[in-house]
Order: structure tokens, then sequence, then C-alpha cells
């Protein structure tokens, strides 16, 4: 876990983009990123929430994903998302990422449509999202500097324009 602590949740460049209040932008202290790790992350098999995303090959942490209810829209609305250690950014990972929890979303949590919350200068998450045939759907978000995307599960009847 110190890597991933070290690597992740105190690296402002990750961090800028992964949390809405300004003070945990900021990069997090070695403290705070293991009690975030302890109060967030899930260490037994559930469908929502947060787990820690390692490499196959060396079962090296790399970052966290999950599917979350959404904290920037309705209550009964779910979000994926995703941060990985800025080393391991334009390899690929974050669409093979978003698909796999697309996937997840849709074949077996069924949910009509998944949700994905991006701050508005973090070009390279829009355009994985992009990639992932998400639309725009609010570029006014409450949290004012953060865009929302979607994309509807094909076989439920519930579309969201």
């Amino acid at each position: 876990m110190a890597s991933l602590v070290s690597k992740v949740f105190t690296d402002t460049t990750v961090t800028q983009h992964l949390f809405t209040k300004r003070d945990m932008m900021n990069g997090l202290s070695t403290k705070q990123a293991e009690k975030y790790i302890r109060d967030k992350l899930l260490f037994r098999p559930a469908p929502y929430g947060l787990c820690v995303l390692a490499l196959r090959e060396s079962n090296e942490p790399i970052g966290i994903a999950g599917v979350l209810k959404s904290i920037l829209l309705k209550e009964r609305e779910y979000e994926f998302c995703f941060a990985i250690k800025k080393d391991l950014w334009g390899k690929g990972y974050a669409t093979e990422i978003g698909h796999a929890q697309i996937h997840y979303g849709f074949n077996q949590l069924y949910l009509p449509k998944l949700f994905a919350s991006v701050c508005k200068n973090n070009r390279a998450s829009i355009k994985v999202l992009k990639k992932l045939n998400m639309k725009l759907l609010y570029s006014d978000c409450p949290h004012n500097n953060w865009l929302i995307y979607v994309i509807n599960n094909p076989n439920c009847h519930l579309q969201i324009t």
C-alpha cells in the first residue's frame, strides 16, 4: 500500500484531478492518504465502492477504481472513477479500466446509465471518456470546475440525452 499512497494520493498532479475539495486537491499527507484508503477503499467483495488496481503481471498496486453513488448528481445515480499513478499515464490503462467499469456497471449491476465526472482541465481523461463513447451531459456542474459525461446502457429502455 505504501506505493499506492506515495504514487497516487500524495502526488498533486494526480490529486488535482481526483478530488473536488480544494484542500485535498493539493495532495494528501501520508497520514491523510492512509486514512483515506482505510475509510474509502473496499477490502471485501461489494457491488459498489473503490478498489485497488493492480498490474496483472506483478500485482503491483497502481491506483484505484470503482463504481460509486454520485456525489455530484442525484442520490440514485452512479458514476465510475479511476486514478492511476502518474508514471503510467498515456499507456492505455485508463481506457482499459473504463471499458471494464462500463461492462461491469451494465452487465453485472444492470445500471441503465453510468456517469463520469472529470475536472475541466483534465484533457487526458476527457479524451478517454470520449474514446469510451461517453457524451458530455453537463458543463455547468455544481462544482464549477467539473464536467459530467454519461453513457447509456444499450440493453436498457431508459436513455439519457
